[in-house]
C-alpha cells in the first residue's frame, strides 16, 4: 500500500518528532511504502509535494495537521500523535481499515 503520513504537534514540540521515527520504523516492517510529512518546531520536513499525495491510497494523520485540504478525496485517517506510541505497528493496520473518504476536510 502506498501511503503519506502526516506527523504534528498540538505542541509543537516533541509529538511530531517521536511519531514521526516510531511510525517510519513500522512502515518499513510492514513494507508500506510511505512518505512523511512532519510539521512541528523540533523536527520539520519539506510539505508532500501534490502528486505524492494524488498517488497515495491512504493519508494519515498523527496530530492536528496544517493544510488537511490538501488531501480532499484521499481516504484519511486522523488520530492524535501518542495513539501511535504502543503499537505502532497496530496503529498502521487500523489506519489502513478505517480510513475515511473525505471530500472536505475541517
Amino acid at each position: 500500500m502506498n501511503a503519506v503520513i502526516v506527523t504534528a504537534c498540538p505542541c509543537g514540540v516533541a509529538h511530531c518528532a517521536l511519531a514521526y521515527g516510531i511510525l517510519s520504523r513500522a512502515a518499513a516492517a510492514l513494507r508500506l511504502d510511505a512518505t512523511f510529512e512532519c510539521q512541528g518546531i523540533v523536527k520539520t520536513t519539506p510539505k508532500l509535494d501534490q502528486a505524492i499525495i494524488e498517488q497515495a491510497e491512504i493519508a494519515i494523520f498523527a496530530g492536528p495537521v496544517s493544510g488537511a485540504s490538501r488531501f480532499s478525496g484521499k481516504r484519511v485517517y486522523q488520530a492524535e500523535p501518542g495513539d501511535c506510541y504502543r503499537d505502532p505497528k497496530g496503529f498502521l493496520t487500523r489506519a489502513s481499515a478505517e480510513a475515511s473518504l473525505l471530500n472536505t476536510l475541517v
